[in-house]
Order: structure tokens, then C-alpha cells, then sequence
């Protein structure tokens, strides 16, 4: 998109003057009542077909015109001035261990149940099964130290006669309980978490949702903590749902599977099909067998994203070999 005209057109449907700029959030609030950032206009703007943009009447089309408004409007500079996120930032990712109390009542529960359920079937893993939380972190307001706003905590579960663990953010002030993750899965492997921030050692993972902006502090706590990261995408094989590669005049259907990505730059993805070598897992590999040539395909960072933000890619082997 280029041309004084368009980015006219684009502020007069917001009640441009000719004077100051309007705030896109205020304009484009007062018309619909809805609340977006700035960072996810950008987002949008990134996604939109500028071109639809350009040709439609841009009156009807308010979402599309706000959208190519902050994408002219507002350089990523102002953007970070403001404190709003970078949307070409590679997203970041911790990997955390999971144990402790959690462990200790597993333990203690399976060798209980074992008797106390013997030839009662599933029924009596449902009712006797101890679901009291167990503390596995605090989570503080802010990313220094001070008074947690509350604690990640696990309630165990049955399912038939398996145990599972739930986790939650609970509050500091009691009586309030977040469903965060409803299946942890095998903690003995940890977890992987996709942050929405990171800042000297604290993270603020995506997890939390609608539970509130809450910080995980650098040392954890007795149930969690982090062991690797932050880290990107870069280097690491991931795994993606059906998602549109960029290509010249048009653009290739890449299928859900596993890929590699090679590089983020400039808010677009180098990746490519996984190989065997990825993860030989201790396998010998014949360098002397003839492989195809494996394409390489560039990826808009803001397809793998959703409209938040939050990355919607899955970490492939989260257990390893």
C-alpha cells in the first residue's frame, strides 16, 4: 500500500480532521465497543490483504481499515515506546520441571488405592481419591518480588483407575480457582510454556488466560520452576497445523506435521520438513543414502500466531527419545 490518499481515506473513516491523529483505540471503540491493542491491529494488518483495503469501501470495512491505519500509522518503535509488544518478535518458551508435593501425594495415593479400592472397580478412585492442592509455585503481580497475587497448584484427578493431575492458579486471597491446564499429562518430563512476556529471570506464560497477568519468579517453587529459556523457535523442531507458506504470486499449503525452523527474521519463518538426523535418538544414519531435496519455505510470523498473540505451535518429542 502506498499513496497519501489511502492513508487519508483510511483516517477520515475514523473522524480525521485534519488535525491530530485520532487513537485507533478510541475511534475504533467508540464505533463498535470493542477493545483492541494497538500490537493486535498490527497483528491484523500483517494477516489482511492490504490490497482488499485499497479497493473496498473502506466505511464498511471498519476491522480492515483500522487494521492498515496502525500498520502505516504506527512504526514499531512507537509501538515499543508504548510498551506494547513487538509483533515481528520471535515468540519465547520455558522449559519447566514438575514434581515435588505433586510427586509425594501420587506416591502416596496409588499405594493407598491399591488396597483401599481393591475389586471396588472405577467408582472408588472417584470418591476416595485425596484431591486436596498442592502448592507448586507462588505467581506474583508483577515481575519483582513482593506479595504473590497466588500460587499454581495441582488437584489430582481419576480417571478410571489412573491418577492425572489438573493445574490451577489459585488465589492469594482464597475462594478463587483458575483452571489453567485440565491435563498436565506425564509431568515426570516437565512442560513446556509459551510466554507472553520475559524479564530478568521472571516470565509471564500465556497459561494464565483469563486468571490475569501473573509472573513465575526466577526460583520457582517447590513443585515448579524452570530449567531451560527463554528460548525462540529457531533451531528446534515444531509442530505446526495446516498453515500457508508465503511464495511469489501465490502461496503453498504446508500440511500439519513436524518442521524445523531455521531462522525468524523480520517477522517471517524459515522452516522445513523434519529429517531423520532431526532426531536420530541414537539410530545410525546412512549419509550415503540418496535423500530429496528438501525445501526450505518462509512462513509469516503472524500465521502461526492467534489473535492474541499466543503462539499455536506445539513442541515436538516433549519427551525426548
Amino acid at each position: 500500500m502506498s499513496g497519501c490518499r489511502h492513508v487519508e481515506r483510511i483516517l477520515k473513516c475514523f473522524g480525521w480532521n485534519g488535525g491530530n491523529v485520532p487513537d485507533p483505540l478510541e475511534s475504533f471503540g467508540r464505533k463498535t465497543g470493542q477493545d483492541w491493542t494497538t500490537a493486535g491491529l498490527v497483528r491484523e494488518a500483517r494477516k489482511a490483504d492490504l490490497r482488499l483495503a485499497e479497493e473496498s469501501d473502506l466505511t464498511n470495512k471498519a476491522p480492515i481499515a483500522l487494521a492498515v491505519f496502525a500498520q502505516v500509522v504506527a512504526s514499531p518503535a512507537v509501538l515499543l515506546a508504548q510498551g506494547a509488544p513487538d509483533p515481528d518478535a520471535e515468540p519465547l518458551f520455558v522449559a519447566v520441571w514438575m514434581g515435588g508435593p505433586l510427586d509425594s501425594i501420587y506416591n502416596a495415593e496409588y499405594q493407598r488405592l491399591q488396597t483401599a479400592c481393591a475389586g471396588a472397580g472405577d467408582v472408588c478412585y472417584q470418591t476416595e481419591l485425596d484431591t486436596t492442592a498442592v502448592r507448586m509455585a507462588p505467581v506474583f503481580p508483577s515481575a519483582e518480588v513482593g506479595e504473590p497475587s497466588g500460587w499454581l497448584v495441582a488437584r489430582l484427578r481419576a480417571r478410571g483407575t489412573e491418577q492425572y493431575a489438573r493445574l490451577l492458579f489459585a488465589s492469594a486471597a482464597g475462594g478463587i480457582e483458575v483452571p489453567l491446564i485440565d491435563d498436565v499429562g506425564d509431568w515426570g518430563y516437565g512442560a513446556t510454556l509459551d510466554l507472553a512476556e520475559a524479564r530478568d529471570g521472571w516470565v509471564r506464560p500465556w497459561v494464565f488466560g483469563s486468571a490475569g497477568r501473573h509472573w513465575l519468579g526466577p526460583d520457582g517453587g517447590p513443585g515448579l520452576g524452570v530449567v531451560e529459556g527463554p528460548y525462540g523457535l529457531e533451531g528446534r523442531l515444531w509442530g505446526l497445523g495446516p498453515v500457508v507458506a508465503a511464495r511469489p504470486g501465490g502461496g503453498t499449503e504446508l500440511p500439519g506435521g513436524v518442521y524445523m525452523v531455521l531462522a525468524v527474521r523480520d517477522g517471517m519463518v524459515s522452516l522445513r520438513p523434519e529429517l531423520p538426523e532431526d532426531m536420530a535418538c541414537g539410530e545410525p544414519i546412512d549419509s550415503t543414502a540418496p535423500f530429496p531435496p528438501t525445501p526450505v519455505y518462509e512462513v509469516p510470523l503472524a500465521r502461526l500466531l492467534n489473535a492474541s498473540g499466543r503462539p499455536e505451535v506445539q513442541v515436538a518429542y516433549g519427551k525426548g527419545c
